[in-house]
Formats: structure tokens, sequence, C-alpha cells
């Protein structure tokens, strides 16, 4: 089972940017959660979920990216305020746990294929689409601009952000994503052209 203490030392760095205990604490336990709830039962299986099942992660992992995304977020919340005065004024925790959180669904939603990978879980569409990593973070008792953040990101994106730490999480993670993307068509054009 994956502990507290795992969560802990896996996200120290950023979870040590929260300010707010009760918050981290939050944090930690929807991570907790949502990790038994995917029956993912030590930190490495956690480390082994990709980032993504619907492109070529290039062994990057979902831990690894959930840090770049959130320091990535914490960098653009503080360079736009500090460059911009009339940028509006941003809740850094907001911004750190809404980013360490933002993926969360992908916990409870993928598996293991057999095949050496991963995929999204087969079953009803309410237990793969309704988010329930976000019923977890609201279970948790997290903030509305935290759990709104959270959906915001599974809905990808889709409608209206919250709140501007929502806009800004989110450039942080599609950075990652539009990437391997981007490698991707890169290869393919590569491939096609030596054709």
């Amino acid at each position: 089972m994956i502990r507290t203490q795992d969560i802990e030392a896996e996200f120290e760095i950023q979870l040590k940017k929260i300010r707010d205990p009760s918050i981290r604490r939050k944090v930690v336990e929807t991570w907790c959660k949502a990790s038994q709830g995917g029956g993912w039962k030590t930190i490495g299986e956690l480390r082994d979920l990709p980032f993504t099942v619907v492109t070529d992660a290039k062994g990057i992992g979902l831990l690894q990216h959930t840090k770049a995304a959130t320091e990535g977020a914490v960098a653009l919340a503080k360079i736009q305020m500090e460059n911009m005065p009339a940028f509006p004024r941003v809740d850094m925790d907001v911004v750190v746990a809404g980013a360490l959180l933002h993926d969360i669904n992908k916990v409870l939603v993928l598996e293991r294929d057999g095949k050496n990978g991963f995929r999204k879980k087969d079953g009803p569409a309410e237990e793969t689409l309704s988010f329930p990593g976000v019923r977890i973070a609201r279970e948790a008792g997290l903030p509305d601009d935290i759990v709104g953040l959270i959906e915001y990101e599974c809905r990808n994106a889709i409608g209206n952000p919250n709140n501007v730490e929502a806009i800004l999480v989110h450039h942080a993670d599609m950075t990652t994503f539009d990437t391997m993307n981007f490698l991707k068509t890169i290869a393919s054009q590569d491939d096609t052209a030596g054709n």
C-alpha cells in the first residue's frame, strides 16, 4: 500500500512550496486514496505509469511529468507576476496543489495492458469519465479553486477555466504532451521522406 510517507518523499520539493499545511496534507491524502483506488501498491508502480497513453510518452512517467508541470507552472506564475505589474496576483498554493493533482484521474483510470504497457481501463463510462480523481480531491476537503482546476484539466481544458491558476497549470502541463506530439510528427515526416 502506498503510504503518506511515500508521497511526501516523492513530491518533497514541490510539497514544501505549499504554505498552508492543511492543503499540503490534503494533496498527499488525495494521492494516497487515488493510488489505492487505482490498485497501485507501491511507489514504484506509480513511477511506471506513463504520463499519457494517447501518444508515445518516450518513457516519461506520470510522476516525472507531474513534478515538471508543477515546477513549470510555478516558474510561469512567478515570471508573469514579476515582469507584468498588471498581471493578477496568483495564489501559489492553488498553483502547486493544482499542478500536483492535475493528472490524478490517470492514477484511477489507467491499468497495465498485459503487453508491457498501459491503457485506459474498460468499464462503465461513469467510472472512467466521471473524473473520480476530482471526487477524491473534493472528499479530501480541498478548496473549490483547486478542485475546479483539477476538473478543468480532466476535461482537457475544454470550457472556461475557474481561475488564472488553471491557465498557468494547463500551459505547463501541455508542454510535455505537445513536445511528444511534435517529436512523433517529426519522426513520421522523416519516415515518409525516407521512403
